[in-house]
């Protein structure tokens, strides 16, 4: 089984041995290893049929072989692998929508092709300009590591590090699954999360993180604001195209960009670092927009990363 994960996430992977296991019969040992790859496990936790892994890491454009294996109360003992692919995934769901304008759909154009389409385009024009443009919200699961370190309301510490940037806001704070106050916590450097009363709970690595964060992250991309026009602009452009390509039509893009599926519509766009390769897309404005925002063709918004900081919190 192969599933994708972003190298930024934290996401939990489920074993499960509920239809192979007898009456009766439940797990009693489990362990679980990372067989390739180099993404991490953070923790495993198991019920009398399941076993939840949690993975964090790894490197992009690589894959992780996580292999389980359990041994049962009747003496049996099974192996299972799931293969985790690191890839950079673009979120679309959840987004606000990218602005569209200078594209007038044809008359009798089937609503799903442009939904489609817009969807398609947003989802590439987001990956080629490096993950940072238009607001997106995101409920992400984080974990405070056990240490002896003091801190107090006067001498924050243990800041939780949001990965998307730049932050617009926090929307709610959850810990042990109760949402807190607001006036318990603060946003500092622009993209770490402090405890304003004390600190953050802290959990041993066997344990899921015990802190869910909902923010917004993103660069607006809304009347007034400095990549309005451009990315407006690029946005008909990429729909004009991707109308063209669902609909059988002749369109300036690859012709390996779009996958079309007739029933029920679906598209997928491909690794933009392929694009940006060959020199942008061949499109003007799309390309005029890649080239302000992204002239490094940067897939990820930057990041520091500290060589003494926790591997994860």
């Amino acid at each position: 089984m192969a599933l994708t994960k972003d190298p930024d996430a934290v996401l939990d992977y489920t074993f499960d041995w509920s239809d192979w296991l007898a009456e009766g019969e439940t797990i009693l040992t489990h362990e679980a290893v990372i067989e390739d790859g180099d993404a991490v496990i953070d923790s495993t936790s198991q019920t009398a049929s399941i076993v939840v892994v949690w993975l964090s890491g790894g490197t992009l454009g690589t894959n992780t072989h996580i292999r389980c294996r359990v041994t049962t109360t009747d003496g049996r003992i099974d192996d299972r692998t799931i293969v985790v692919l690191i890839r950079e995934v673009f979120a679309v769901d959840g987004c606000e929508p990218w602005p569209l304008i200078g594209y007038t759909p044809s008359v009798g154009l089937d609503l799903d092709v442009l939904e489609a389409a817009t969807q398609a385009a947003q989802a590439f024009l987001n990956g080629v300009a490096g993950g940072r443009f238009g607001t997106c919200t995101y409920t992400q699961r984080f974990q405070v590591r056990q240490t002896t370190e003091v801190c107090s309301a006067t001498l924050p510490c243990h800041g939780i590090k949001l990965p998307n940037t730049p932050v617009q806001g926090v929307l709610g704070v959850q810990v042990d699954g109760a949402l807190i106050a607001p006036s318990s916590y603060t946003l500092l450097g622009g993209s770490r999360l402090y405890k304003t009363d004390g600190c953050w709970p802290q959990s041993a690595d066997n344990v899921p993180g015990r802190i869910v964060v909902t923010y917004t992250a993103g660069v607006p991309l809304r009347p007034g604001s400095a990549y309005y026009g451009m990315a407006a602009g690029a946005m008909a452009e990429m729909v004009g195209e991707y109308v063209n390509a669902l609909n059988g039509q002749t369109c300036k893009l690859p012709s390996r960009f779009v996958a079309v599926a007739r029933q029920g519509v679906s598209t997928q766009a491909l690794d933009p670092e392929l694009f940006l390769n060959l020199g942008m897309t061949g499109l003007p404005l799309t390309d005029n927009f890649i080239r302000t925002v992204n002239p490094q063709g940067h897939r990820r918004p930057p990041r520091v990363v500290s060589v003494d900081g926790p591997r994860r919190r």
